[in-house]
């Protein structure tokens, strides 16, 4: 996969998320970098949204490894939300409301029909491809099996039972 970085979309906690351009086929497409060293995050990430095929979900489009200024780069590759996100959209009639709800929900049943629990549900994790909406940043999701005693997600944010086991909607 032969690509170049554009402009950064955004930084988190762990990565910085660029828009890319494939050379060989102009595609526009959002990579998700971090150094090497520090991908372990970003790998679970890898390995989770590889396994997702949904409507509903960001779509994958692979990873590398680059050498940049010196530095191995892990790069998770990911279809590009020209739309932005859900927060940066601003406030919503009730009929957009529903229809966002819906979406939203169709995305969660679908990562939880196939035991990935997403951990960090919020508007800037919403993505907006066109006219649809679509679930993305897995960085803190789990297999339904997979939880430890670490805390995850967004501080702030988490549900009344949000917490590392046994959070909302998980189910032992």
């Amino acid at each position: 996969m032969d690509w170049t970085r554009g402009c950064t979309l955004g930084r988190g906690s762990s990565a910085t998320v660029s828009i890319a351009t494939s050379h060989l086929s102009g595609d526009i497409f959002a990579v998700k970098s971090t150094e090497l060293s520090q991908s372990k995050l970003l790998k679970r990430e890898q390995r989770i949204l590889s396994t997702v095929r949904s409507d509903h979900v960001i779509e994958y489009r692979g990873w590398n490894v680059t050498c940049e200024n010196g530095k191995q780069m892990y790069n998770l590759c990911m279809e590009y939300a020209a739309g932005g996100t859900l927060k940066q959209r601003g406030s919503l009639g009730e009929a957009a409301i529903r229809a966002n709800t819906r979406a939203i929900l169709q995305g969660l049943q679908y990562l939880h029909s196939n035991c990935i629990v997403h951990c960090d549900i919020k508007s800037e994790n919403i993505l907006i491809t066109g006219d649809w909406l679509k679930i993305g940043d897995l960085g803190c999701a789990r297999l339904a099996d997979d939880f430890s005693d670490s805390v995850c997600g967004t501080p702030g944010v988490h549900g009344a039972r949000g917490g590392a086991r046994g959070g909302a909607g998980v189910r032992r």
